[in-house]
């Protein structure tokens, strides 16, 4: 009985898993996570699955290692950092691989940790209350402006009116 070969190349499954790289292997050569190797399969990578494991061409990982194959790294908006945040905060994973991964500071990993961790009214009540405060706070620095102004120009009137009465 013939062999089971992968969509990719006509060579039997058992020749590609000695020839063909794991994504540890590929992870060493590239000098990343395993966890980028993964991301990078179907866009950068072309892996094949044999046996229940991802088999990766050496020759594809030496072109990505050389620099061919990756692509002009865009600059991500926001809600796409939230986005890939949050996901890899739903798949478990940790500061320093999301840092890494995503490559955005911890500071703002850790915001979008505490917005992801709270629920949507408990978030928007604090985002209310926080802007109530703000807006109370500019409040009395006006009054206080406005007093001291008063208090400045009742000083000037009164200063006059004893000068009158000399």
């Amino acid at each position: 009985m013939d062999q089971p070969t992968s969509p990719k190349s006509p060579t039997p499954a058992g020749a590609q898993s000695e020839t063909h790289m794991t994504r540890s292997q590929v992870a060493a050569r590239l000098k990343v996570s395993v966890s980028k190797v993964r991301t990078m399969g179907g866009k950068i990578l072309h892996p094949t699955k044999v046996d229940g494991v991802y088999r990766f061409n050496p020759s594809e990982v030496d072109a990505v290692a050389k620099g061919a194959g990756k692509p002009a790294a865009l600059p991500r908006t926001a809600g796409q950092v939230a986005a890939a945040v949050f996901k890899m905060f739903n798949d478990g994973r940790e500061l320093r691989d999301i840092v890494v991964e995503l490559e955005q500071p911890p500071a703002v990993v850790r915001a979008l940790y505490r917005e992801w961790f709270d629920d949507l009214s408990a978030g928007e009540d604090r985002r209310e209350r926080a802007e109530r405060e703000e807006r109370e706070e500019r409040e009395r620095r006006a009054t206080a402006r406005r007093d001291e102004a008063e208090t400045r120009a009742w000083e000037r009137s009164f200063a006059k009116i004893l000068e009158q009465g000399r």
